[in-house]
């Protein structure tokens, strides 16, 4: 197993694409987006300085009851050397790009008559969720999700980390028949912290099974602070990013990004959604984000 490895590929006409493979094990994608920012300051000869270690993480002690019905992680069958777990579920990718100016629709949306100020992100995962949840015909496990998220987004000079924090969310209502900004509200006011679980579950169990994170529930993963457009090569910045995670569980994964600059290298102001999903879920999925919103 290769822990990081790069690929450049050229085009005739003058393009060039760079890739990432990169190890968890190493870090999370914050990690990865800043080692990859410093590697091509190594490429530029620009200075570099000595990395400083990542700031302490706090993880709370597990409570010794479940707050939310579904677990946070699904056990696999030991993997072995293999380190990515096998599925019986055929999954797919999609990016959906959102302007900055359906962002706008869809904070105005979400928030409308809300007391609670939503992020970009928790409107998003709010207009995501309900969409899988009517495309899942409200099943078990559609009430609840889990939250990836750090309070550390800058890694620059950092030594790379795992950062993440991870929480989990249950409505308890039906989520397909809900308001947008009702299930935002949900999010904000009652996202439980399931680091200490986790934990707990892992150093318990790691000796006799392997454990699944994402997309053991529907998981939803917030890099809007990430530093994906800070690569820079041979005097040229990245036009777009993208993020993917192998070795999903079948209750997908949704990546939030940010969207491209613009041309003049300002904040283009809008997002990257990116969704690892059963295959057969992706074409409704399409057709509910290009109806509902007119996003594709």
């Amino acid at each position: 197993m290769t822990f990081a490895c790069t690929q450049l590929t050229r085009f005739k006409c003058g393009g060039l694409s760079v890739g990432l493979s990169w190890t968890h094990v190493l870090g999370d994608i914050f990690s990865a987006s800043t080692f990859i920012n410093v590697w091509g300051h190594i490429m530029n000869n620009r200075p570099l300085h000595q990395l400083r270690p990542a700031p302490a993480t706090h993880i709370p002690p597990s409570t010794s009851s479940r707050l939310i019905s579904t677990p946070p992680l699904k056990r696999l069958d030991p993997t072995g050397d293999l380190w990515i777990g096998s599925t019986d579920c055929k999954m797919a990718t999609r990016s959906f790009r959102i302007t900055s100016e359906q962002l706008d629709r869809i904070t105005s949306v979400v928030g409308r008559n809300r007391s609670v100020n939503f992020s970009t992100f928790e409107s998003i995962t709010a207009v995501f969720w309900k969409s899988l949840s009517k495309i899942r015909l409200e099943d078990s496990g559609s009430r609840t999700i889990s939250i990836y998220s750090t309070k550390f987004p800058n890694r620059e000079g950092e030594i790379p980390s795992n950062g993440m924090e991870m929480s989990g969310v249950e409505a308890d209502f039906p989520v397909a028949g809900a308001a947008e900004g009702e299930l935002a509200e949900v999010i904000v006011k009652k996202k439980i912290d399931e680091g200490g679980e986790i934990e707990e579950l892992v150093e318990t169990k790691m000796n006799d099974s392997d454990f699944i994170a994402y997309g053991a529930r529907l998981t939803f993963v917030d890099l809007e602070e990430a530093d994906i457009y800070g690569f820079e090569l041979e005097g040229q910045k990245a036009v777009h990013v993208n993020y993917e995670i192998g070795g999903v569980g079948e209750n997908g994964v949704v990546l939030v990004l940010p969207g491209p600059p613009r041309s003049d290298g300002r904040d283009g102001g809008g997002r990257t959604v990116t969704v690892i999903l059963p295959e057969k879920e992706l074409p409704e999925l399409i057709d509910e984000m290009e109806k509902q919103w007119g996003i594709v």
